[in-house]
């Protein structure tokens, strides 16, 4: 099963890298298609009695902004790349501030460095992504072909290593202990 799993990631890293152009476009549609179903979801709950005030506002406004970025994600092509780079532009740019803003304020926080580092990463990638979309997540779709497929020759040799193992030393050690466990 490792091994399979482990040949799967490696075809599915190579399809990446072949078609880098395409593979986004299926990922910008498919992320079109949750932001709607999301966005449907929010509205109804922001609609219904379950939540009031405040909450039920952001609940609408949410679920409005979604079935919108949805819609256009639905539309294809470079536009629904577009988007879908803008809109994890804009996640990474605010989790970067975050996390700065986060690190800055705690002066004792354990790893602070690290976050203050990740914090400016996340904040430039963000802004990266928004200024050249289309560019950026084909970047990034071979990064992650890349990544997949190393990863699927990890997992291949890791699959090859448990094969050459001998199956029955599991079950003898599992049975040795449960016997010397019975009175």
């Amino acid at each position: 099963m490792l091994l399979v799993l482990a040949f799967a990631s490696v075809v599915l890293g190579v399809v990446v890298l072949a078609w880098p152009t395409q593979t986004v476009q299926v990922v910008a549609v498919l992320f079109g298609l949750y932001l709607l179903v999301s966005g449907v979801i929010q509205l109804v709950l922001g609609a219904g009695a379950l939540f009031a005030g405040g909450v039920r506002a952001v609940l609408i406004v949410s679920g409005l902004l979604s079935v919108v970025l949805g819609i256009l994600c639905l539309g294809g092509g470079s536009r629904s790349v577009t988007v879908l780079a803008v809109w994890i532009g804009i996640c990474w740019l605010v989790r970067g501030i975050a996390e700065l803003v986060g690190a800055l304020a705690n002066a004792g926080l354990p790893g602070r460095g690290w976050m203050v580092f990740f914090g400016l990463v996340d904040i430039v990638a963000g802004i990266v992504l928004m200024a050249a979309p289309v560019t950026s997540t084909k970047v990034l779709a071979v990064l992650a072909g890349i990544v997949l497929i190393v990863l699927g020759l990890i997992g291949a040799a890791a699959a090859i290593g448990v094969g050459r193992g001998r199956s029955d030393a599991t079950w003898q050690a599992g049975s040795a202990s449960r016997s010397s466990r019975l009175p």
